[in-house]
């Protein structure tokens, strides 16, 4: 059957607007005063292990840790965004030591991929994440620190480069490696398109490279640190795959951000992932410009499997297969009443204890 562009979203009444963004509001709203705090007396709790039998503390709190994401992903659900997968299928390369290189248009690009992580639970416990740094300064974010994924400054001078580099081989060797861990997700463009593109077209035609209107250049130098920092802690456990990802958004116009993620109340949308696995054995790497070349040729065929999409309705090919990412009602309801219960249990009598304090 022959593809067609993403369909234009429907015009929603003001009315509906109103009605589903307050819903949302409150729903949300419940969600963050009672639901999170709830998980995190579970963790508290589970510290304790860290003393008793440290090898099972790392299995409950990377459940707890799978448990949030989930949570997370969950609102965009409920709001009615559909995420749709594409292309290689990465439940095969659970077991592979892959780094996850996606294009960057808002922070609801982090919540997408919570999304599709959500039903691949060995991703997802096994998965090291390379954020921006004042991500770790949200519930999610601290959560993520604890977990052991990094956080760095985008715009750093050059001295301060250096440094984040060597965090970066420090941090490699002391998380990824010796939790073993198998996927680490970077964004390598370091920022917003909308911020970057500018730039990013100034040093492509700087370099001569291909000059791209939907995508921000990839910078090379967290990239190669990553690689390489793996490899010289482990030669045993290199990576394995570049697992390169587009997030593409039925409203090309724009990109959506984390609050219509939450609370925008506006008519559902369709969110599209594509993947593809390139093995790392095929990259040219002995020099930081050879795999500088060898990334923007990676990321000139990006930029036409997104144009294709826009244009057409497929990434690269007509009869590739579009999977709905489908969570279950019934598991996101259960988890939010047990982080309730949790809660409620827990506050209850904190207050009584507090009130008979101050009475």
């Amino acid at each position: 059957m022959t593809k067609s562009p993403p369909e234009p979203l429907r015009h929603v009444s003001l009315t509906r607007k109103v009605l589903v963004f307050t819903t949302r509001l409150v729903l949300t709203s419940i969600n963050q005063v009672v639901v999170v705090p709830g998980w995190w007396l579970v963790m508290i709790l589970v510290q304790l292990l860290r003393f008793v039998d440290y090898s099972f503390y790392q299995k409950m709190e990377s459940l707890l840790y799978k448990h949030l994401l989930d949570l997370v992903a969950y609102w965009g659900w409920v709001e009615g965004y559909r995420v749709i997968e594409s292309g290689a299928d990465i439940q095969q390369l659970s077991s592979k030591r892959c780094l996850v290189l996606p294009n960057h248009q808002s922070t609801a690009d982090i919540v997408t991929l919570f999304a599709v992580f959500h039903n691949k639970s060995e991703v997802t416990v096994n998965v090291m994440w390379v954020s921006d740094l004042e991500l770790m300064f949200s519930h999610v974010g601290a959560v993520m620190k604890l977990h052991g994924d990094m956080f760095v400054r985008q715009k750093l001078g050059a001295a301060q480069r250096e440094k984040t580099l060597k965090d970066v081989e420090t941090h490699m060797r002391n998380k990824f490696v010796a939790k073993r861990r198998r996927w680490c997700v970077v964004f390598p463009e370091g920022g917003f398109f909308r911020k970057r593109k500018a730039a990013s077209q100034q040093y492509s035609i700087k370099k001569g490279y291909p000059v791209f209107e939907r995508l921000s250049g990839p910078r090379v130098f967290g990239v190669e640190k990553i690689l390489q920092s793996v490899k010289e802690a482990d030669p045993n456990y290199p990576f394995e795959y570049l697992l390169d990802v587009i997030i593409a958004y039925q409203d090309q116009s724009r990109c959506v951000g984390l609050p219509d993620w939450l609370i925008s109340g506006k008519y559902p949308e369709k969110v599209h992932v594509h993947y593809t696995a390139v093995p790392v054995s095929t990259l040219k790497s002995e020099a930081t410009e050879d795999l500088e070349r060898s990334l923007f040729k990676i990321w000139a065929e990006k930029e036409q499997k997104i144009q294709n999409f826009y244009k057409f309705g497929y990434f690269e090919s007509e009869d590739e297969t579009h999977k709905v990412c489908v969570f279950s009602n019934f598991r996101c309801v259960s988890l939010n009443l047990m982080y309730i219960f949790v809660t409620v249990f827990c506050a209850w009598p904190g207050a009584k204890l507090l009130y008979s304090l101050i009475v």
